[in-house]
């Protein structure tokens, strides 16, 4: 038995399997982000509807915004929180399927984090950012 041909499969296999962990990460991401905007894009009416209130009781719009920035921050940060879990755990059932070594890469943690917070922060602002700068009257008199 040649030792390097079963090397070469063994590689051959991680990688294959490795790739089609990659594959299914990115479509998870991009289905979380079409869910994201998908929902922020349905709440648009209602967000509206609310900062309106929330400014003729006396809330500045740096409120309002602080408030959706402290919403969305806390959505990435549970998002993080839960694919963070599942990633490291299928890892590690692979790595100990395989018989390898497992160690959690903190810099792809912090990667993980960063855009965990960004990315729902970016969508959320730009979808409701027209509800921020719509008049209180038009709103609740249209609303009404």
């Amino acid at each position: 038995v040649d030792l390097s041909q079963v090397l070469d499969n063994v590689q051959q296999v991680i990688g294959a399997l490795l790739g089609a962990l990659g594959v299914l990460a990115w479509f998870c991401v991009g289905v979380g982000l079409l869910v994201l905007a998908g929902t922020l894009g349905l709440g648009r009416r209602e967000r509206a509807e609310q900062a309106a209130l929330y400014r003729a009781l006396g809330s500045r719009r740096r409120d309002l915004v602080l408030m959706d920035c402290a919403e969305f921050l806390a959505i990435g940060i549970l998002a993080f929180a839960v694919a963070a879990v599942i990633s490291k755990l299928l890892g590690w059932a692979v790595a100990r399927y395989m018989k390898l070594g497992f160690a959690p890469d903190p810099g792809t943690l912090a990667w993980m984090l960063g855009a965990s917070m960004l990315l729902p922060l970016a969508v959320g602002l730009a979808v409701h950012w027209p509800a921020y700068r719509q008049g209180v009257m038009d709103t609740l008199r249209r609303e009404a």
